[in-house]
């Protein structure tokens, strides 16, 4: 645990690395709208199938979080591209 996960330095206080992200408050989004750029690795097809499975993870253990795919850039909570063997959220 006291190793770095980042390229960013761990800051520490007390003996203790401090939280760099930190939600304060409940956030009440349940509804993720997403956006996804698809790369060139693989068919669009299957690029779907892995975020469509990877969403479907987090919402089996967060049931009240849903993710909805939208064709807009500009209105989407998460854009996802595929960059080569990566994928990407910005």
């Amino acid at each position: 645990m006291r190793k770095p996960r980042c390229g960013n330095p761990d800051v520490i206080i007390g003996g203790n690395r401090d939280k760099r992200y930190l939600t304060t408050g409940k956030w009440y989004k349940t509804n993720l709208t997403f956006y996804q750029e698809y790369g060139n690795d693989m068919s669009h097809a299957d690029q779907r199938r892995i975020i469509n499975r990877a969403f479907k993870y987090w919402s089996n253990v967060a049931p009240k979080l849903t993710f909805t795919r939208t064709n807009y850039h500009n209105q989407a909570d998460l854009r996802i591209r595929s960059v080569g063997f990566f994928h990407v959220l910005l």
